[in-house]
């Protein structure tokens, strides 16, 4: 049975249990919930000028709304001040930042039939550990205006301990990143990217749906079955969605319960550290080289299969074999003398896969898999590379 709490006082670590077993949490808005809404609103008007942005979309092109929330979302995802907020959300109910890690603010828009691929994608019920989350990874979600039943989601209590029939095994977080995350906003009508899905239509009620004021916060596992209810309301609904593991159970392999998951690869590169907001989780391997949510299962490359191996937590790296040994592509280009041209990798005997985690594909062919090609550095961002350590294999 699962059982919705508001404004419950609890520790965290009871909390997350209870969050496990699929119940959910839901809490008054705060002076840190209400300030990201605030910053989300700001971004909103700037892109919508003169509108109401839960009607904008009468006065756009269905393509002209697309281009901008294509700009408008990432706006939002990597503004500074979420980085900042968030934290302090996390520590004002009472979470432990020492052990929490979260990943970015994202920027959710679901429409009344009008754009529901691509960038605003109307999701059909699925597990968000269909999508590679941890089973451990809890979520965050906030309206930034007043939505009501007809907008919001449904949770699917009845399916959150039953396997559904689904095809979760064709997804791959990494392969996704590198072949498909990017061109959303190309999926105007319709959007045929691979993505797991029930394979059977199974009966999804009885629902629970979670209707809140503007800034209050609710937590769910991303364990459970959830889909966007078909908006027929004649309005957007925006709202902010935000994903937290802690790296104690991280470590432990703690969480919900796994009863239908099948997909591989991992987003833990993705997440920022909660007591220095902004620094990766991959900045400090040491803290969830233990959790064993590397890569979780071989993938075609033209080196050895690689799963998950400790330390190699970097963003954008490549990983692989240079003489018997684990390396990343940092210790691979050191010992080149600075090159990583594919002729001068393949030439020292390096062969590995090329690890996405954010960003076009480029380079090394024939080196690597290439299927998972995106570039070697990430200086852009100033993110931190694999580290130069070798591994024995």
């Amino acid at each position: 049975m699962t059982t919705v709490y508001f404004d419950r006082k609890i520790d965290d670590d009871s909390r997350r249990r209870m969050i496990y077993d699929g119940d959910l949490f839901v809490y008054s808005a705060n002076e840190h919930s209400l300030a990201l809404i605030e910053l989300a609103r700001k971004l909103i008007a700037e892109a919508f000028p003169g509108l109401d942005p839960r009607t904008a979309q009468d006065h756009y092109p269905v393509e002209k709304f697309a281009e901008i929330l294509s700009k408008l979302k990432p706006a939002f995802i990597h503004h500074p001040e979420c980085k900042r907020i968030i934290p302090k959300m996390m520590e004002y109910i009472g979470c432990d930042l020492e052990e929490t890690l979260f990943r970015r603010a994202a920027h959710a828009v679901h429409q009344p039939h009008y754009l529901t691929s691509g960038i605003a994608y109307a999701f059909h019920a699925h597990r968000d550990t269909w999508y590679s989350a941890p089973m451990c990874q809890i979520n965050w979600w906030i309206p930034i205006f007043e939505v009501n039943g007809g907008n919001a989601m449904a949770f699917h209590p009845e399916w959150f301990a039953r396997e559904t029939p689904n095809n979760s095994e064709i997804y791959n977080y990494q392969e996704w990143n590198a072949r498909q995350r990017f061109n959303a906003v190309t999926h105007v009508n319709k959007d045929t990217r691979p993505q797991p899905k029930l394979q059977e239509d199974i009966k999804l009620e009885p629902n629970v749906t979670v209707v809140t004021p503007p800034g209050r916060h609710a937590a769910v596992a991303a364990a459970h079955l959830h889909s966007s209810i078909p908006n027929q309301t004649g309005e957007t609904r925006f709202s902010i969605d935000f994903r937290v593991v802690n790296r104690k159970d991280l470590r432990a392999r703690d969480g919900a319960p796994n009863v239908d998951s099948r997909c591989t690869g991992s987003p833990i590169n993705d997440y920022l550290q909660g007591h220095h907001a902004g620094t990766p989780a991959a900045g400090h391997p040491e803290d969830v080289s233990g959790a064993g949510y590397g890569l979780t299962a071989p993938l075609e490359t033209k080196g050895p299969a690689l799963h998950g191996r400790p330390g190699l937590l970097g963003r954008s790296c490549v990983i692989g074999m240079t003489h018997g040994h684990w390396t990343s592509v940092v210790a691979a280009v050191d010992h080149l003398g600075g090159c990583a041209d594919e002729q001068a990798i393949g030439a020292a005997g390096f062969q590995g896969l090329l690890v996405d985690l954010g960003g076009p594909a480029e380079g090394l062919d024939g080196v690597v898999d290439v299927g998972l090609a995106v570039r070697v550095a990430d200086d852009e961002a100033g993110r931190q590379h694999a580290p130069a350590d070798e591994f024995p294999a």
